[in-house]
């Protein structure tokens, strides 16, 4: 390492093969948990054929999942969730009502299933990627408007053959014997791979419970009208692809409720938890940027949002064991359990002038005169400072509500007293 240049000199100590592999198996977790199990369950039943001994089983799973799931979207709302339930009910429907394992489909039933088999991989993405818009404004009009335009395009196309639209659907555009093995028409075949190679991406990169619950609902989808083919088993995997979309947007809406989604720090409901658990000695410490406020007004809101991300890195990485939430806005709240005010003070120093001799950098990207001139990016750096309260667990304080409402009273003193200092 000494015959190296400076600047070629490696830090292997910031390289860790532990920390790799450990983000990497939280990654596949996520990944895989619990979509890939819920999937693996039904192929379990379907090769068990536990599906031809209750068939009575498929028309009340769905109306369970179907009910259970709404109450569920109404209550978290979730207008995703309930037109997801809905759409994949009246292809399920379809699928379940339409398709007779006694007899072959005529023309106008074969054009329906592979209308349905089309349509379900591009609802599954327009929905992944849809925002929450509510269910009877503007937005989600416009959501059940397209339903029952698709509901009325799987009518035409199946009742006017005439028109040539199911010469479309059934169309084969590749003579490769692979496909032979599979019930869907190319097209729709087409949309699952497209839809599926898109969902994992999308769901690689934003690491969401939604975007993971809609690939392994797509996978499921695929397996029943692709692979397993009847009017049981198909039925049987579209509503688990709705028993799967059902536990992925509950799963999100719960990790909204107690983790922050801005800085990755608990939230406050999580806080709230978590302080109703403290017993014995403990030290709570309130946390606020300074002048936050008037650094927004000036440089933006997103740029506010990295020094939020970039407040919330110090303090997930405080020393003496203390443990960060976002509790709103600028402020944040530490608790250090088992240990008392003295001993919490060197910690919360060493914080405090970590956040002050850090400064955050302010770039800005290459910009023009009105001269036509170029001006190359260029970045400064700006001083933030912290002001911190924090009180302990005593006799005449044995409450945390209490200890709380101390420690941002001292907070209230600090900022008082000048910023960018500690006060009991």
């Amino acid at each position: 390492m000494g015959l190296l240049p400076r600047k070629l000199t490696i830090k292997i100590e910031n390289f860790s093969a532990g920390k790799i592999f450990s983000s990497l198996g939280r990654s596949l977790f996520y990944l895989f948990i619990p979509g890939s199990l819920i999937v693996l369950a039904a192929v379990l039943l379907a090769e068990g054929n536990l599906i031809d001994v209750i068939p009575e089983f498929i028309p009340i799973y769905s109306l369970v999942v179907l009910f259970i799931g709404t109450i569920i979207g109404i209550k978290i709302k979730s207008s995703q969730l309930v037109h997801s339930l809905l759409f994949l009910t009246l292809a399920e429907g379809a699928v379940y009502f339409i398709s007779d394992n006694s007899s072959p489909l005529t023309g106008k039933e074969e054009s329906i299933i592979h209308a349905v088999a089309f349509l379900i991989p591009l609802n599954l993405v327009y929905l992944s990627i849809s925002k929450e818009r509510g269910f009877i404004n503007k937005e989600g009009r416009r959501r059940l408007s397209q339903l029952l335009i698709q509901v009325l395009i799987v009518y035409i196309v199946s009742c006017y053959p005439q028109i040539g639209l199911s010469i479309y659907l059934k169309h084969t555009f590749f003579n490769w014997d692979w496909t032979n093995s599979l019930h869907l028409a190319q097209p729709a075949l087409a949309g699952f791979i497209l839809g599926g190679i898109f969902l994992f991406l999308r769901s690689l990169l934003t690491r969401s419970a939604i975007d993971i619950g809609f690939f392994w609902g797509l996978v499921s989808a695929f397996i029943g009208l692709g692979l397993y083919y009847s009017r049981g088993l198909s039925s049987f995997f579209l509503t688990t692809t709705g028993l799967i979309l059902v536990v992925s947007i509950s799963e999100s809406s719960f990790g909204r409720a107690y983790q922050d989604e801005l800085t990755g720090l608990p939230a406050r409901r999580a806080f709230n938890e978590a302080i109703s658990k403290l017993g014995g000695e403990y030290t709570i410490a309130m946390v606020d940027i300074d002048h936050f406020k008037r650094f927004n007004d000036r440089y933006g809101h997103p740029i506010g949002d990295q020094v939020l991300r970039m407040i919330a890195s110090h303090l997930r990485n405080v020393s003496g064991g203390g443990k960060a939430f976002r509790y709103g806005g600028e402020e944040f709240v530490l608790i250090f359990p088992g240990m008392s005010k003295r001993k919490t003070r060197p910690h919360l120093e060493n914080l405090r002038k970590e956040i002050q001799n850090s400064g955050f950098m302010l770039r800005r990207g290459e910009r023009r005169t009105k001269n036509g001139k170029k001006i190359k990016p260029s970045s400064r750096k700006v001083n933030l400072t912290v002001s911190i309260g924090y009180a302990g667990r005593t006799e005449q304080s044995t409450s945390p509500k209490q200890v709380v409402k101390e420690a941002d009273e001292a907070l209230y003193r600090a900022k008082k007293k000048g910023r960018n200092i500690i006060s009991t």
